[in-house]
């Protein structure tokens, strides 16, 4: 028997005021990245009276021109877009009006850039109150839309000539609509993003059904433009940005809910997969868009994006310092009134980097604190160091990009928590713990709430003998340590040591059964969810292996507590690890990390893949997933009953539905891969 620390008897003093505190799965705060409030910006009302959606471009001589729709509408009156411009951000003059738009139009809809020459270049479209021969009449300017105009300036935006050529529309679909910027590649060519709708009903309505976003390019100069490839099927304003050599990174809105950041590497040719970088909102409204994308000369990337999710409406910004792999906390650069003051419209930001460093990032609101009414809003702002504002780093960032995990946090950063008012029980070979990462605590609350020893008795889980493994299980699944998070990063954890080592033998089933035990008996005072059943026995189990902890494993499936062990790590193909092998315990198989390609031991017992290097951490990263799906269950109402006999064996079920096809000729298995954006998507509905 082991004697306690002083620190033990600290955390059972403090385990004790836990089980006092009143917090339930359905906590209502949720664990939106907190924001980080830019010190001494400076923020003015620009230009009044101008519903803007500004475009800003930096010019050779250091001048900041902004494009601007300029008038107090949603293009619902006849307009122009204007060209202002500033040396500084803070102080603004306008130089001309760029369109002179046709009677019963109205000309709002741009993208703007500078051509290979240092000319300034406009894309601009709109919308005609004139009735179609096609439909009835329609309301105030939502007739059609109009074919782009391209616009150019060879004075920084003083005088303008017109052309009025661009491709045609598909049959079916808008007119094309230019927005973002115009940026030269590395081949000469300019290269810009315009979208369309397609119509519900076109002989009846305007009204579209669905969105897409495509690349155009010029090789002479902006002169003509040729449509070159699909950036979003689903998307609509989209911003195109020059990474480097061939590749490309466009921040596309989906429809209207979010921002997706989507990627080519050979010039715009062919686009990735949309992968989300920002908040859906609640889900109904409209949720954090328009994303913006520039270079900061230190050479991390900026993304400035609209938020029109209540309580805080307004502007706000990450930094990613791997091209878009990872973004910091959002950065607040504005604050505009919501909707019931009788504001709520804003964002549409744009940014660029003076030379002395300062940041102008340029935006729109109905109201803010400074302006009732319409108007284009500037903050003038310097990026926190990257020291000072690292980026938020995955535990293990290609597998969370592989399962979408990182997307997930973005998507619903507004609807879930992330394992808040949640447990996970670690059940392997004990932990040190006195490592910062397991003594953490987050909103007064500690990582880990409760330790046990199943083997020994006490409470004192550290490592004896041969064990080493459970220190570093939970890293996956729950860290919230500095900089760094699990899947479920605000859960908590439940460390029980409950055998000398994670490389066990069928003997050790008597310290696991109490174990498990003890889970059954305390699932209820902490909270318990989900356990992550660790050990392998090394050994190719094709049928299941009776010992004591079979019973135990069914009444926590009968309690709906998810339970799931690692396959194993030695490549076997005809059968799986103890206990991974048993009924009642969910085996997680793996694929290497970017590809899905199955690995490691597998077997038709396995009931999901997910990536990873070894089978523990597809594990860790399962159980992590188990508690997020779990939480959107609840919070969305969605009847898991058609799933499964429980809840947990309903999460199988969805993960599995969900989960991208596997095939496996070694096993001549088709497996299924975790994606847990899309599990959430068919839960959540959103």
């Amino acid at each position: 028997m082991k004697t306690r620390s002083p620190f033990f008897c600290l955390l059972s003093f403090c385990r004790l005021l836990l089980l006092a505190l009143p917090v339930a799965l359905h906590a209502a705060d949720t664990p939106h990245l907190k924001e980080t409030q830019v010190p001494d910006a400076r923020r003015v009302v620009a230009v009044e009276n101008a519903c803007a959606w500004p475009n800003l471009t930096l010019l050779g001589d250091g001048t900041v021109v902004a494009i601007l729709h300029n008038r107090p509408a949603h293009g619902t009156m006849e307009a122009d877009v204007e060209c202002w411009a500033s040396s500084d951000g803070l102080t603004w003059e306008k130089r001309s009006t760029v369109t002179q738009h046709e009677p019963h139009t109205v000309r709002m809809n741009h993208a703007a850039g500078l051509a290979k020459n240092g000319d300034l270049i406009v894309l601009c479209s709109g919308w005609s109150d004139v009735k179609q021969p096609e439909r009835p009449k329609q309301s105030a300017f939502r007739d059609a839309v109009l074919r782009p105009w391209v616009l150019r300036s060879s004075d920084g935006g003083r005088t303008w000539t017109k052309r009025d050529a661009f491709p045609p529309a598909d049959v079916g679909w808008t007119e094309h609509i230019p927005f973002g910027d115009i940026w030269q590649g590395t081949d000469g060519a300019l290269h810009t993003s315009c979208y369309q709708g397609e119509f519900s009903s076109p002989t009846t309505s305007t009204q579209t059904k669905n969105w897409r976003s495509w690349h155009f390019r010029s090789d002479d100069d902006g002169v003509t433009w040729e449509r070159v490839s699909l950036i979003g099927p689903s998307h609509n304003e989209t911003d195109i940005f020059p990474l480097g050599g061939k590749t490309w990174l466009a921040a596309a809105r989906f429809k209207h809910s979010a921002v997706d950041l989507i990627r080519s590497d050979d010039d715009g040719v062919t686009w990735q997969s949309p992968r989300r970088v920002t908040s859906i909102g609640d889900g109904v409204n409209h949720g954090e868009v328009n994303g913006h994308l520039s270079r900061l000369e230190d050479g991390r990337l900026l993304l400035s994006y609209g938020v029109r999710t209540a309580p805080q409406p307004g502007v706000c910004a990450k930094l990613s310092s791997d091209d878009g792999l990872t973004w910091t906390a959002p950065l607040r650069l504005a604050h505009c009134i919501g909707h019931a003051q009788g504001g709520g419209d804003c964002g549409y930001p744009a940014s660029v980097q003076l030379a002395s460093g300062r940041i102008v990032t340029a935006w729109y609101a109905k109201k803010t604190a400074k302006h009732d009414g319409y108007h284009m809003g500037v903050t003038v702002w310097e990026a926190p160091s990257a020291d000072k504002l690292p980026a938020i780093e995955p535990a293990q960032p290609a597998e969370f990009t592989h399962t979408r995990i990182t997307e997930a946090w973005a998507a619903y950063a507004d609807l879930l928590t992330f394992g808040k008012g949640q447990t996970l029980a670690l059940l392997d070979d004990g932990c040190t713990m006195s490592k910062p990462e397991w003594q953490a605590s987050h909103d007064g609350i500690p990582k880990v709430r409760v330790t046990y020893d199943a083997v020994d008795g006490d409470d004192d889980p550290k490592h004896e003998g041969r064990g080493y493994h459970g220190t570093t299980i939970g890293i996956p699944s729950s860290i919230h340590f500095e900089n760094k998070r699990g899947v479920a990063f605000n859960n908590q954890v439940a460390i029980v040591r409950s055998l000398e080592c994670c490389h066990c033998k069928i003997a050790d089933s008597a310290s696991l059964a109490r174990a498990l035990q003890w889970v059954i008996d305390h699932h209820r005072a902490h909270r318990i969810t989900t356990v992550n059943l660790a050990p392998v026995d090394d050994q190719e189990h094709a049928t299941p292996v009776p010992t004591e902890i079979d019973d135990k494993l069914a009444k926590l499936r009968a309690l709906g507590i998810w339970v799931s062990a690692p396959a194993g790590n030695h490549g076997f193909t005809n059968g799986i690890s103890w206990p991974a092998s048993q009924p009642n315990c969910f085996a997680i198989g793996a694929v290497k990390p970017g590809k899905d390609i199955a690995t490691l031991d597998r077997h038709a017992k396995v009931e999901l893949l997910v990536p990873a290097k070894a089978t523990s951490s597809s594990n860790a990263i399962a159980c992590g997933a188990a508690m997020i799906l779990r939480e959107a269950i609840e919070k969305s109402g969605y009847d898991w009953k058609h799933d499964g006999k429980n809840i947990a064996e309903a999460m199988m079920a969805i993960f599995q539905k969900t989960g991208v096809p596997v095939e496996d000729a070694a096993t001549k298995t088709t497996f299924r891969r975790l994606d847990l954006m899309a599990a959430l998507q068919l839960v959540m509905k959103k």
